[in-house]
């Protein structure tokens, strides 16, 4: 009685965490939505803010979400930023990424980690310096208006053969740079502050993108990579895990399982192999099984029923294999085989069935018996693979 009482408050324990999941995670879209760098995300480290200010100054601008990443002529200007670290951009989509660069694109390159396969492809060094609040860059060129700013960065660039540092600190660290590609070009900055939602509001900020802007091939198509935030649009492959950590019921899937898990941990039931109950070794082989009533026959001098398996052994092969009605006269069946086969000897085939009714046997003659019925049976067996002509 006091296990189920256990029993129940474990279920009533696993609905209320069931509930409480479903409540928590149903939440505003925009308020649960704070993926950094995405144009789909309102929080302070989301980028839509630039997405709907370059829309209202009359941009054309789109995003990049498609169930498998890939750039085409329609992009003609890719901003990409800060991915997410994990999986972040796997060397095959960098080269493509360079690629398309060489070819006449222009990316817009916004990272927070100096780790990047695309850096690895460009072959832009970087010296991590994450997190350090005494490291700011100042911007370097004229076309930025505000001369006197600062923007924290992450890491700084070693800066490339040909290419023109945008930001710079006073110890000559590149926060952000320009390199020519092929026929297109790569920008690429150590600092998002002056893209996201939050860093968009200071006058500075929001300098530094009009001045990118106007350095950008004019009418160009503008677009957002949101493929490696996680948005695939509708040609997104699912998957149950997937959907699972999106979704309320998933949570509370989750949730379920690990209180049940640890019920039974906390129970003493142990995983693995199952072994075998003492009984089981116990048992007899079917060997053995033969062997002791071969014993008992053998104690009982019961000849007769031996005798008898071996007749109806032979009997019924030779009216299967000559296609023959059954009789009770053994002359009558020696000589019905003996016409259906004119090599069988009908007076031994005879002589054979009648010893194989004698009731007073001895145990010698008996195994003789049985020695020759196996013989004719052999026999049997080598004519099977001959051609005959009976029917």
């Amino acid at each position: 009685m006091r296990e189920r009482r256990g029993e129940l408050a474990v279920l009533i324990a696993m609905g209320v965490l069931v509930i409480v999941a479903s409540v928590l995670s149903i939440r505003r879209e925009e308020e649960r939505l704070d993926i950094s760098g995405s144009t789909r995300a309102a929080g302070g480290t989301g980028a839509l803010a630039l997405y709907l200010w370059l829309d209202g100054l009359g941009y054309p601008v789109q995003r990049l979400e498609r169930g498998l990443f890939g750039l085409g002529a329609e992009e003609e200007v890719l901003w990409v930023i800060t991915p997410n670290f994990f999986p972040g951009i796997s060397p095959s989509e960098a080269e493509e990424v360079e690629e398309w660069v060489r070819d006449g694109g222009t990316l817009v390159w916004v990272e927070s980690f100096p780790t990047s396969a695309l850096f690895e492809v460009l072959e832009v060094e970087t010296e991590a310096e994450l997190f350090d609040e005494a490291f700011s860059v100042r911007p370097t060129v004229p076309w930025l208006r505000h001369p006197e700013a600062s923007y924290p960065a992450s890491f700084s660039f070693e800066l490339p053969r040909g290419a023109t540092p945008l930001l710079a600190g006073e110890d000559g660290s590149v926060g952000g740079l320009r390199m020519a590609l092929g026929d297109g070009e790569v920008w690429l900055f150590s600092t998002a502050e002056p893209f996201t939602n939050e860093g968009l509001k200071e006058e500075a900020n929001s300098a530094l993108v009009q001045g990118l802007l106007e350095q950008l091939p004019p009418a160009a198509s503008l677009t957002f990579d949101e493929f490696h935030h996680g948005f695939t649009g509708t040609g997104e492959a699912r998957s149950l895990t997937r959907e699972a950590r999106r979704a309320p019921w998933g949570w509370a899937i989750y949730y379920a399982a690990g209180v049940v898990a640890l019920w039974l941990l906390l129970r003493g039931r142990k995983f693995g192999r199952p072994l075998p109950l003492p009984g089981e070794h116990l048992r007899r082989e079917a060997g053995e099984y033969a062997r002791s009533m071969a014993w008992l026959y053998r104690r009982a001098r019961l000849r007769q029923p031996v005798l008898r398996y071996h007749r109806d052994r032979l009997v019924r092969r030779l009216t299967e294999r000559y296609r023959l009605p059954l009789f009770d006269n053994d002359d009558a069946f020696a000589s019905a085989v003996a016409r259906a086969r004119s090599d069988v000897d009908e007076a031994a085939l005879r002589s054979h069935l009648q010893a194989l009714r004698r009731a007073d046997i001895s145990e010698s003659q008996l195994v003789a018996l049985a020695r020759v019925n196996d013989e004719w049976l052999a026999k049997l067996r080598v004519d099977d693979r001959r051609p005959t002509d009976d029917r």
